[in-house]
């Protein structure tokens, strides 16, 4: 049985953390650590953790143009970049505000034994658009990001979300996932 001035003290806690990332996340920041950086700073830090997942000096070229594109692509007031460290490597979260309730839209995530890859869209929309939810996700947006993706030959199903993997996608594909996540989800507020 937990103390109830603990258990107070650990919502308290956990609110705090929730306003500073929500409020950073809302004015184009992404949080790292306790410091907040922008973009490029993201994308940046998310590669000198990546190098170490990716064998080939031309992997680790090919993911810098791939997520430098990206990333200058992911623009706007509704959207912004996330990075989070742990023991599977680290992941860039790709995060857009749907009708008032934050998003990761897709990640990228780095590991020595699968490289670098991309996976989304969100695989929790089902839940978070739940009828009985009293804030409820529009997931229509990201339904339908999820059907253009699964069109292509490349991407591996997993779940309710796709997958494509750095090593076996050409750059013409990724930027089609890029054009494709871009129109899907035009500035959704």
């Amino acid at each position: 049985m937990v103390p109830l001035w603990f258990h107070n003290l650990f919502k308290g806690l956990v609110l705090c953390v929730h306003k500073a990332v929500t409020y950073n996340l809302g004015h184009g920041m992404a949080y790292f650590g306790n410091v907040a950086t922008n973009r490029s700073q993201t994308v940046e830090s998310f590669l000198g953790l990546a190098a170490k997942a990716l064998k080939r000096a031309s992997d680790m070229k090919r993911a810098e143009i791939i997520l430098t594109r990206w990333a200058s692509a992911w623009q706007g007031s509704n959207r912004d970049l996330l990075l989070t460290n742990s023991n599977h490597g680290p992941y860039l979260h790709f995060n857009q505000m749907i009708g008032g309730i934050w998003c990761k839209v897709f990640t990228f995530h780095a590991s020595p034994r699968q490289g670098l890859r991309l996976r989304g869209p969100d695989t929790d929309r089902g839940r978070k658009s739940h009828k009985f939810r009293a804030n409820r996700l529009d997931s229509r947006h990201l339904d339908a990001l999820f059907d253009a993706w699964s069109l292509h030959p490349e991407a591996r199903a997993a779940g309710n979300a796709v997958v494509l993997v750095l090593e076996e996608a050409h750059d013409d594909v990724w930027e089609k996932f890029l054009q494709e996540a871009l129109s899907c989800l035009q500035e959704q507020g």
